[in-house]
């Protein structure tokens, strides 16, 4: 779950928007590049917190291209405002280049 989902308001009200999607939609997405979670519950928090960066290892593991990785990263950011929106998602240079390759195997 993402970050904020996590968090409670003075009056006990979690709030949050569709950014929790984007978030989830990383984890689908580093969980199909690597058959694993981006974190442990103790890297999560630790995450969280600002103690650790992403973890990346899993993704260097299996040769995800640095836009790959920057890609994921964006949309796990830690501050739901920074994370794009699905439309700004959408437009990042690694899914074009996957659009690319998909071109280019059509032909």
């Amino acid at each position: 779950m993402a970050p904020e989902v996590h968090t409670v308001d003075d009056h006990g009200h979690s709030g949050y928007t569709n950014a929790v999607d984007i978030w989830s939609l990383g984890c689908v997405v580093h969980k199909i590049l690597t058959g694993q979670t981006p974190f442990t519950t103790t890297d999560f928090w630790r995450y969280v917190h600002g103690l650790i960066t992403f973890p990346i290892q899993h993704l260097e593991a299996q040769h995800v291209s640095e836009s790959g990785v920057n890609f994921i990263k964006s949309l796990m950011k830690k501050d739901a405002g920074s994370r794009p929106s699905a439309g700004e998602a959408r437009k990042a240079a690694w899914l074009n280049v996957v659009e690319e390759h998909k071109r280019w195997y059509r032909q």
